[in-house]
């Protein structure tokens, strides 16, 4: 399994982390996970 990371700025914070969905083809899917920093 390959895994990417990427950070973005948050307006607001994620206290679990957070399942959004698969995307296109079915073979990535978008986990966001709370952090300690205005960022997911």
């Amino acid at each position: 399994m390959e895994k990417l990371h990427f950070n973005y700025q948050a307006t607001q914070s994620i206290e679990h982390p957070i399942h959004i969905g698969v995307v296109a083809s079915g073979d990535l899917e978008v986990i966001m996970k709370p952090t300690d920093k205005k960022r997911v």
